[in-house]
């Protein structure tokens, strides 16, 4: 009988590992399982190791146990590995070959945001809060140009026209302030602003002219 007994188990009990379970009894693994270290998950077919992600020297850390029968997939999250871009000015971005700058475009212009490690993926462009401003260019008058609180009106001396004096609504420029800082001129026929009224540039050359409080500090 014993002899009987020992056969029927080495023919039935062959890959099958039992463990003792939290009441004394045995069990297949289960959660018993997740109390396993890395050597002992290994060695026990009933088990298996939680898949992981590899670091940034390629070794992947033990993050657990579980059933073998578990299944599922691992979507690893992209690495960021190389701290020599982050924090760099963009001169020194662009300087290093082994980084990237980002630049955003927001409302019509764009700027440096970012040095970033290319092997790694792109950092996302921001919002501009707020949404972007309304355009300078569509509006109707110095008021009108004045509360949208990104522009300046610029105004044109009337004598051109002949029949009005002083200055009148030209057009709204970019920008709360004016640059009024002489930079010569590149028209054919110089602008000439009625005191108290200055001469205001854009791009180098004379844009119009605008009250003195409108002027960049």
């Amino acid at each position: 009988m014993r002899y009987f007994i020992l056969s029927l188990c080495m023919t039935g009990c062959i890959g099958r590992t039992l463990l003792p379970d939290d009441n004394g009894g045995e069990s297949d693994g289960g959660s018993i399982c997740a109390k396993l270290g890395a050597d002992a998950c290994d060695l026990n077919p009933a088990c298996k190791p939680i898949p992981a992600c590899p670091d940034c020297e390629g070794r992947m850390a033990f993050p657990g146990c579980e059933d073998a029968s578990t299944t599922g997939g691992l979507l690893c999250s992209p690495l960021h590995c190389n701290d020599n871009c982050a924090g760099l000015s963009e001169g020194a971005c662009n300087a290093n070959a082994n980084c990237t700058p980002l630049y955003c475009g927001a409302c019509g212009s764009s700027s440096f945001l970012e040095c970033y490690d290319p092997s790694n993926s792109a950092p996302s462009c921001p919002a501009p809060p707020g949404g972007c401003p309304t355009s300078c260019t569509d509006a109707t008058d110095a008021q009108n140009c004045t509360d949208r609180g990104h522009c300046h009106p610029v105004y044109a001396d009337c004598c051109d026209t002949c029949d009005c004096t002083g200055e009148i609504f030209d057009f709204c420029s970019d920008g709360i302030v004016a640059d009024c800082t002489p930079q010569g001129s590149c028209s054919f026929m110089p602008v000439s602003c009625d005191s108290p009224m200055v001469l205001s540039y854009a791009n180098g050359c004379e844009a119009g002219c605008v009250y003195p409080s409108e002027c960049e500090k």
